[in-house]
C-alpha cells in the first residue's frame, strides 16, 4: 500500500517569550487563562482567539475531544522557567481510524509555547502510563520527544508526529484531501505541551486537551507518515530571486560535486561574498508518496 510521507519542519525560538505561530491547529480557549493564571493585559503570550471555523464533518467522520483529567502546575527544573510535559490521552479506539484533523486546546494560552502531539502504539501505551506513574502530578517531564522507550534522538525523529500547535493558529488543522494519519486499536495519543514561565506568576496552571476529527480505517484514504529532519532554519529562495545574502546573513557552502546546480553569486559587500559561496537551498517537498 502506498503511503504518503509528509515532511514537517518546527521551527520555533524555544528560548524565551512565545512567538506568533504557523499554520498549525489553534485552540477554542484561546484568551481563556486556566485556573491560577493572573497575567496582566497587555502580556507578551496574550494572542487573539481563532478565527477560521472548522469544516462541517465529511462522510463517516466524527469529532472527539479529549482533555487532560487535571491542571498541571509546571515546575521547570533547575530553576529554569521552561518545562516540556507530556500528557497521555485516549481516544477509546476499538477499531482502525483515520486521524484527518486535530485542534489542540491549551487551557491557559499566558504559559503555553506550542505543543506536538504524538501517536502511540497500544504496545507502547503501557510504558507511557509507567513514565506517568512515575513522575508527580499529571503527566511527565519529557524532551525533544515523548521518552517512550528512551530518549534516542533517532526515535524522538520517528514517524509517530501527527499533529503541532503554536499560538497565532486559525483553527482546526486539516489533513491533505484523501490522505489521514492512521490510528490502530488501542493507539493512544501524546501531548507535549511546552510551558514558558517567564514573567508568569507563582502557580500558573494548564488543562490541555485536543479535539479530533476521526474517519473510518475503512475510508479509501492515504496514510500519512510524518518524517522530521533535523536542517538548517533558512527558507529557500524562490527560483529568479536574487541570493539571502544580498540583505543580510545567508548560509556559506556550495553544492555537491556533480549536483548539476551551480552555486548562486554573492552580492559584494556580503558576508559570505569573501572566500565562500552562498547557495539556495533546494525547496524540500510537502508531501512525497513512497512504495
Amino acid at each position: 500500500m502506498a503511503t504518503a510521507a509528509a515532511l514537517a519542519v518546527l521551527a520555533s525560538g524555544c528560548s524565551g517569550a512565545a512567538t506568533a505561530g504557523s499554520g498549525a491547529p489553534a485552540t477554542a480557549l484561546a484568551g481563556t487563562p486556566a485556573a491560577g493564571s493572573t497575567a496582566a493585559a497587555g502580556s507578551t503570550h496574550r494572542h487573539a482567539a481563532p478565527t477560521r471555523s472548522s469544516a462541517p464533518l465529511g462522510v463517516g467522520e466524527r469529532f472527539t475531544t479529549l482533555t487532560v483529567p487535571t491542571a498541571y502546575v509546571p515546575r521547570p527544573p533547575n530553576g529554569g522557567t521552561d518545562e516540556y510535559r507530556c500528557f497521555l490521552v485516549d481516544p477509546g479506539l476499538r477499531a482502525p481510524a483515520f486521524l484527518t484533523g486535530s485542534q489542540f486546546r491549551p487551557g491557559n494560552l499566558e504559559i503555553v509555547h506550542h505543543a506536538i502531539v504524538f501517536r502511540v502504539a497500544a504496545a507502547e501505551v503501557p510504558a507511557a502510563r509507567q513514565l506517568d506513574a512515575d513522575d508527580p502530578g499529571e503527566g511527565w517531564t519529557c524532551f525533544g520527544g515523548t521518552g517512550i522507550g528512551g530518549d534516542d534522538p533517532a526515535r524522538a525523529l520517528g514517524d509517530d508526529w501527527v499533529a503541532a500547535w503554536a499560538p497565532g493558529g486559525l483553527g482546526e488543522e486539516r489533513s491533505p484531501a484523501r490522505t489521514g494519519y492512521l490510528l490502530r486499536p488501542g493507539a493512544q495519543l501524546v501531548l507535549q505541551v511546552h510551558y514558558n514561565l517567564l514573567n508568569r506568576p507563582a502557580g500558573s496552571s494548564d488543562r490541555p486537551g485536543i479535539r479530533l476529527r476521526l474517519a473510518p480505517g475503512t475510508a479509501a484514504l492515504t496514510p500519512l507518515r510524518t518524517e522530521l529532519l533535523p536542517a538548517p532554519v533558512e527558507l529557500p529562495c524562490p527560483d529568479g530571486s536574487p541570493p539571502a545574502c544580498a540583505t543580510g546573513p545567508c548560509p556559506c557552502s556550495t553544492w555537491p560535486a556533480g549536483s548539476g546546480r551551480r552555486p548562486a553569486r554573492p552580492s559584494p559587500g556580503s558576508r559570505c561574498s569573501a572566500g565562500r559561496t552562498p547557495t539556495r537551498r533546494p525547496a524540500l517537498p510537502r508531501a512525497a508518496t513512497t512504495g
